[in-house]
């Protein structure tokens, strides 16, 4: 694992290139970089993680990162973790992705709009609410949830919907 410790900066990219190996890269931020509403981690992934093993791209210390801005090349499969605050998930490019995203709580954009690869997008702590919107892209997309609570979503461009229930809860997806 790989630590980026008292970042003043938010204008870096951070990014996993490892040939399809397990890794780690947590980027800490110092308090006074991210204790605006509006702060943005810029991250990539080029052919990381392993099928059985994903790689984590962890932005979550402090809890002060809203956006997450991931580009992706190549086959990835990753763990995301924004933190709390992380109301907004993008990934970009033309990697196939195997994506995770886990840390925050309410409501969730998940938008993978300007991907061309395949992606199967599994989203951890949310769904749970009335205003999560996930939006994929131009290749094949699939959505993994859980859903706790009756669950409003809009939903766009997304082929395959894999959902678990809890008892008597519901799911509805506009669009």
């Amino acid at each position: 694992a790989l630590t980026v410790s008292d970042v003043d900066s938010l204008s870096s990219v951070y990014a996993l290139s490892n040939a399809g190996r397990q890794d780690t890269i947590n980027v800490e931020w110092t308090a006074a970089t991210v204790e605006g509403k509006a702060d943005t981690a810029l991250v990539a992934a080029n052919s990381t993680g392993l099928k059985g093993g994903l790689s984590t791209i962890n932005v979550s210390n402090g809890n002060g990162i809203e956006t997450v801005q991931l580009a992706t090349s190549g086959t990835n499969y990753l763990n995301v973790n924004g933190g709390t605050a992380a109301k907004t998930i993008t990934v970009t490019g033309s990697g196939t992705n195997n994506i995770t995203v886990t840390g925050a709580n309410g409501a969730l954009l998940l938008d993978a709009s300007a991907t061309t690869g395949d992606q199967t997008l599994t989203v951890t702590g949310y769904l749970s609410g009335t205003n999560d919107t996930i939006l994929g892209g131009s290749g094949d997309d699939t959505v993994v949830a859980a859903i706790s609570a009756t669950t409003v979503a809009t939903i766009t461009d997304i082929e395959t919907l894999d959902l678990s229930f809890a008892d008597a809860q519901t799911f509805d997806a506009k669009n």
